[in-house]
């Protein structure tokens, strides 16, 4: 006896949140038959089943986190390259340049194309507020630290510049060696009164020179939202150089967080607070006012 044939149909999915299906139809069916089985007014339609929210969100999620890390392994391979690629080719001429134009070669160019790049590969901008709170002179900025962000954007903000980093940085092969042709004050952290005198000593040179002098107050990297005690160094740099005090705040841990790969794109925001004046005033004063006015900028930022 011959077999009754039977005819397969598969869905897919063809519009979000309806899933796809297979059933069998015995024998061959007609035309009519088959547009039935399509037709919604017909009892023999088939009807979509509903995709759960839940495994849609979860389906989104994995996706978008999925593109995330494309994303940011894409800059990571780019910076890298073009860190080791600028690094040696500044080794090799910035030696021979003037140090504001060493600066601008070696450290401008080079932390302004990451910045541009961290735009193009995920999405990251800035925004900033309160750029004619920096004076002409030279000053001591303090900066708020939450990720690695604001170590490269303010070398584009504030020229020249030094900055004040452990001595360990120094000996990163490309990026350290190009990086200590513009002589940064690195210090040894288990040190701390040679650290400080030398702050404060080879600090004040640079001030005199007319190159201002980046720190972190906080000595360490913050969660977001969150301010530090500050150490005395800053204040007591600023004091005997008779230097004000810029306050920089941002936001950047929302969007390049420490210790993880995927960037969050966005646009960062950066206030720049008023001056605050030294001259006369203990360090305690000075980092009072300067971590209240900081931890203002904060608040405001993460309203």
């Amino acid at each position: 006896t011959a077999q009754p044939q039977r005819l397969s149909i598969t869905l897919v999915e063809t519009a979000p949140g309806l899933a796809g299906g297979r059933f069998e139809v015995s024998g061959v069916p007609s035309p009519g038959k088959l547009k039935a089985l399509f037709d919604p007014e017909s009892t023999m339609a088939y009807v979509p089943r509903p995709i759960p929210q839940g495994i849609l969100a979860r389906k989104h999620m994995s996706t978008h986190k999925l593109y995330g890390i494309i994303r940011a392994c894409l800059f990571y391979a780019g910076y890298i390259l073009f860190t080791v690629f600028w690094g040696t080719l500044s080794v090799a001429v910035g030696w021979a340049m003037s140090p504001a134009r060493r600066f601008e070669f070696i450290i401008g160019i080079w932390s302004r194309g990451v910045l541009v790049w961290l735009r193009l590969t995920c999405g990251v901008g800035v925004e900033v507020e309160g750029l004619e709170h920096i004076p002409r002179q030279a000053c001591v900025v303090f900066a708020h630290h939450e990720s690695t962000w604001e170590t490269l954007f303010l070398q584009s903000l504030i020229r020249p510049q030094t900055t004040l980093i452990k001595r360990e940085l120094l000996w990163i092969p490309f990026f350290g060696w190009a990086f200590a042709l513009n002589k940064p004050i690195a210090i040894d952290r288990g040190s701390p009164r040679q650290a400080l005198r030398k702050l404060i000593e080879t600090g004040r040179s640079r001030l005199a020179e007319g190159t201002s002098v980046v720190l972190f107050p906080e000595g360490t990297r913050m969660p977001p939202g969150e301010i530090g005690s500050f150490q005395p160094g800053g204040a007591a740099l600023a004091i005997a150089a008779e230097a004000v005090v810029v306050v920089i705040a941002h936001n950047a841990g929302r969007h390049w967080p420490a210790h993880r790969l995927r960037k969050t794109p966005g646009v960062i925001q950066v206030r720049i607070g008023p001056p605050v004046a030294t001259a006369g005033r203990k360090s305690k004063a000075v980092n009072a006012e300067a971590r209240e006015l900081m931890a203002a900028l904060v608040r405001e930022l993460n309203v």
